[in-house]
């Protein structure tokens, strides 16, 4: 139904590829998903969680993932422009301050 990727960074614990089946929207598990990452990251002693995302703002499927991301507690942090891990289009960078005590 869903997934969720991990790379530990120095600075956070980043979600490197993210998804959840179409016909499972709504239900849950991609906070589900964000929860159990953020309980892991605090245990490897992160105290943010981060991801990138398409940040061009034009494109529905994304302007979904955009809203899905900020209702989960992460903020737009910065965009980038011309990213490489993104053929050279806009990335949006998110981040989550995690408060560990409530967490771990």
């Amino acid at each position: 139904m869903g997934f969720i990727l991990l790379e530990e960074r120095e600075c956070c614990m980043e979600i490197a590829w993210m998804a959840v089946e179409r016909g499972h929207h709504g239900r849950g598990i991609g906070r589900r998903l964000i929860e159990e990452a953020a309980g892991y990251a605090c245990r490897r002693g992160k105290r943010v969680l981060s991801v990138k995302t398409y940040g061009g703002g034009d494109y529905e499927p994304y302007q979904k993932t955009l809203s899905f991301y900020k209702s989960t507690g992460f903020k737009l942090y910065e965009i980038i422009d011309n990213y490489t891990g993104f053929q050279g289009q806009p990335a949006a960078v998110l981040i989550k301050p995690l408060d560990c005590a409530v967490l771990q």
